[in-house]
């Protein structure tokens, strides 16, 4: 039996929330274990062979790169959850959904986004070309040859982006209307535009993570807090989402499987899915017990 079946007819158990509460009345602890198990199999995903890369080509490799970057966040994120850093994790959930969507489009839009997102994800450099070609100093002079040497690499001329009209790539669409494309009109506010308050550093992120509320005065607040689990565990839902996404994508575009992890990432699925349902009721029955944590 692999690993992969091992876990597999481990998380056959849970059939139910009754299951899973007979595991552990503490769901935190379920939570972790299907974390481990998570990157565990993106990590088989993204690297089946660590002593013989698979190579892309710069179009192909765009994807694999956001989905790469998507596992990263979810590392990090679980690890600032863990040691009680919300304050930490928080902007991952924004940097994970937006590169999360990303995939999808450029999955979906093929060979010609793909090179577009490239090619116009060089704005900024080719800026600082413009403005410090021929008159600039030892800094911006290594800069600018790294520039060429990596426009070079992707088969980027200057006329390339000379000819570019508008710097827009995803065909010009705002984040919020690219993702009501996969997602639902609804997820925008709670899993993108609020946790902006964090990125922005916004009085909403400085007063929840940062201050402590007491009796209408504010006081710092400095040392870890342990938060529930459910705070990650819609993160993780995602994560295994765009392996799905992933896996469909390299078995479509290369006609080839890349490693057999389908019933492992749907098996995971079920799971959350049941959890998450389960704190939905909380929310909607027993809310005060998810007002203060």
């Amino acid at each position: 039996m692999t690993v992969f079946e091992e876990i597999i007819a481990r998380l056959n158990y849970f059939k139910d929330i009754e299951a899973i509460m007979q595991f552990s009345a503490d769901s935190s602890v379920i939570i972790e274990e299907l974390c481990t198990y998570t990157l565990m199999c993106s990590r088989k995903i993204i690297d089946p062979n660590p002593d013989n890369y698979l190579q892309y080509d710069p179009d192909d490799a765009v994807v694999v790169g956001l989905l790469v970057k998507q596992h990263k966040g979810l590392e990090q994120l679980i690890q600032a959850h863990n040691s009680g850093n919300l304050d930490v994790a928080w902007p991952f959930i924004r940097i994970n959904y937006e590169a999360y969507i990303k995939m999808r489009y450029l999955i979906r839009e093929g060979k010609s986004a793909q090179r577009d997102y490239r090619l116009k994800s060089y704005k900024n450099r080719y800026k600082m070309y413009e403005k410090y070609n021929r008159k600039g100093n030892g800094v911006t002079d290594v800069f600018l040859y790294k520039f060429l040497e990596d426009i070079k690499v992707e088969g980027f001329t200057i006329q390339d982006f000379e000819a570019i009209k508008s710097w827009k790539a995803f065909g010009g669409k705002s984040f919020e209307n690219l993702m009501k494309e996969f997602e639902s009109a609804e997820l925008y506010l709670p899993s993108y535009a609020l946790v902006s308050d964090s990125i922005h550093s916004d009085w909403g992120d400085i007063r929840q993570l940062h201050l402590q509320e007491l009796d209408g005065k504010f006081a710092v607040k400095i040392e870890p807090e342990k938060y529930h689990g459910r705070v990650i565990l819609s993160c993780v839902y995602l994560h295994l989402q765009a392996l799905e996404n992933f896996l469909q994508w390299y078995r479509t575009d290369f006609g080839a499987e890349i490693i057999h992890a389908e019933d492992l990432v749907a098996e995971l699925i079920r799971v959350i899915g049941i959890l998450n349902s389960y704190f939905i009721g909380i929310y909607e029955n027993k809310p005060d017990v998810f007002v203060r944590n």
